[in-house]
């Protein structure tokens, strides 16, 4: 009786674990961009082209009134993302990680650490 419990336990489990992993679906992927390869946007309504390195292939997106601008972990207007990304000395060093919206081909959050 315990084997029979034990096998049926087993079964449920398994047929659980199928149906749960078939639910997944990409909607954003992250980029980590060199910020020698990145051009800072100018208005909240524009485009943001990017890409991974010097021969990578270029990334086009739309920017919105909702993407985030984060500098070291604190959210910023795009203003002040604008004076403290261009006001970096050796571009070189810096990396950004840029979140686009796959379906609705938007950025939803562009990010540095400084």
């Amino acid at each position: 009786m315990q084997i029979r419990i034990t096998i049926a336990a087993a079964l449920m489990l398994m047929l659980m674990s199928v149906s749960v992993t078939a639910q997944f679906r990409t909607i954003e992927l992250a980029h980590e961009v060199p910020l020698t390869e990145f051009v800072v946007p100018v208005s909240q309504n524009g485009t943001l082209n990017f890409r991974g390195c010097a021969d990578c292939q270029s990334y086009s997106s739309r920017l919105t009134p909702n993407t985030l601008y984060v500098i070291n972990k604190q959210e910023v207007s795009l203003q002040e993302f604008r004076k403290q990304v261009t006001g970096v000395g050796d571009r070189s060093k810096y990396y950004l990680t840029v979140v686009q919206h796959l379906e609705t081909n938007t950025v939803t959050k562009v990010s540095i650490k400084l």
